[in-house]
């Protein structure tokens, strides 16, 4: 059952956590801090927590797990809809994105600075650890929104269950975390579903471009996003260990701030080839980004030597940005809180903590990808391939 999974998985994260903590220190004792100490890179067992926030901890939890559940679904089915209304212009969908975290987030930390103020570990939190975070996001970032444009709905809710071995194995390099046999077994179970989904792909024969928009290589770029993602969940949950008080929003706003500028510094890797018609050559850059804003506002811009309905080798879609502004603006919404809620469940919890909540996503998602009344006439037709991973992906043993 549900519960009998996230009691397996708190008791990997209580691996993951205290215990996993205690096993790489490079140096002390038992009685050594709580925490991370940055001065030597040396992970401690932590300090029990008292015992009235230990009864806050347990309320908070549950009630983050939901709200991540339901800001993570609408994340998912936004993110969809957002670039099949602008399938053109992601790296325009990536800063814009960024962008409206910084004065939301700035407004925040200086509503904070002004009344109760910052705390000492808040300010004093190395700006590179910021900036590493960031890196792994706009990283992450930039292979979502490529690999997504040709990547079905329910394909793209599958191949996020990657994150779940993947996240396993970061935590066992950097955290020296333990899991059991069962365990790992349910990761395996979960790369299965991932091959029973693209099998027929790896297979086929075609001319590379697949009925609808799932290309193998966009999937490809789309399941190996969940590599610098999963590294960043894990790399939160140290920065979280190392400083106890570390202010959320202050945190969001600078990862965003470092996220925008790293997004033009990655930007040579919009331009691979292996890319195809959506790759983004520097030498149109200016052109690309008028052209994102241009199709926020409803304007269309490519409408020669494109296609309209099946997808052709070689050509983009044409623009049909009618309404665009809308899916870019839910996605936002979504997008906001999924972030908020996720590092809210890192900070109180830990990052396998977050990965499984993240499985439940599963069966929500791929519902509402079938759905008209959803997805509208991008509904996706009952594939069973993709049903047969679901089962395989989702009914994997968690405990």
């Amino acid at each position: 059952s549900v519960d009998e999974g996230l009691r397996g998985w708190r008791k990997m994260g209580k691996n993951s956590g205290h215990e996993a903590r205690a096993l790489i220190r490079k140096g002390g004792d038992n009685g050594s801090s709580s925490g991370y100490d940055s001065s030597d890179g040396t992970l401690v067992a932590a300090k029990k927590p008292p015992a009235n926030e230990s009864t806050l901890k347990k309320f908070l939890l549950p009630l983050y797990s939901i709200l991540l559940l339901i800001s993570a679904t609408g994340n998912s089915i936004c993110f969809k809809k957002m670039t099949n209304a602008m399938p053109n212009y992601p790296f325009f969908l990536m800063q814009v994105s960024t962008v409206v975290y910084i004065p939301t987030f700035g407004i925040v930390v200086e509503i904070i600075r002004r009344t109760t103020g910052l705390n000492e570990e808040t300010l004093n939190f190395p700006q590179h650890k910021f900036a590493l975070m960031a890196l792994f996001d706009v990283v992450s970032g930039v292979m979502t929104l490529f690999g997504g444009v040709y990547t079905k709905g329910t394909t793209q809710m599958l191949l996020l269950q990657g994150a779940i071995p993947i996240t396993m194995i970061s935590s066992v390099l950097l955290l020296r975390s333990k899991y059991d046999w069962m365990q790992c077994i349910g990761a395996l179970v979960i790369m299965s579903g991932v091959f029973v989904v693209l099998s027929p792909k790896f297979f086929s024969s075609g001319n590379g471009v697949s009925a609808g928009t799932d290309l193998l290589v966009f999937n490809v770029i789309f399941f190996l996003a969940n590599i610098p993602q999963s590294l960043s969940s894990v790399y939160k949950e140290v920065a979280f260990k190392d400083t106890e008080n570390l202010d959320i929003y202050y945190t969001q706003l600078w990862i965003a701030v470092y996220q925008l500028l790293m997004g033009f510094v990655v930007l040579p890797v919009n331009a691979l080839p292996l890319l195809g018609p959506v790759r983004l050559p520097l030498s149109i850059l200016g052109a690309a980004l008028k052209g994102g804003f241009n199709c926020f506002r409803g304007i269309d811009s490519l409408v020669t030597n494109c296609y309209t309905s099946a997808p052709v080798p070689g050509l983009k879609p044409c623009d049909s940005c009618a309404g665009a502004w809308y899916f870019v603006m839910q996605y936002m919404f979504f997008n906001f809180h999924y972030n908020l809620f996720a590092i809210l469940l890192i900070k109180e919890g830990s990052a396998a903590l977050l990965i499984i909540i993240m499985t439940l996503r599963l069966p929500l998602g791929n519902f509402a990808f079938y759905m008209p009344f959803i997805m509208g006439d991008a509904a996706q037709p009952f594939n069973p391939h993709d049903v047969s991973g679901l089962l395989v992906g989702f009914f994997h043993p968690i405990t």
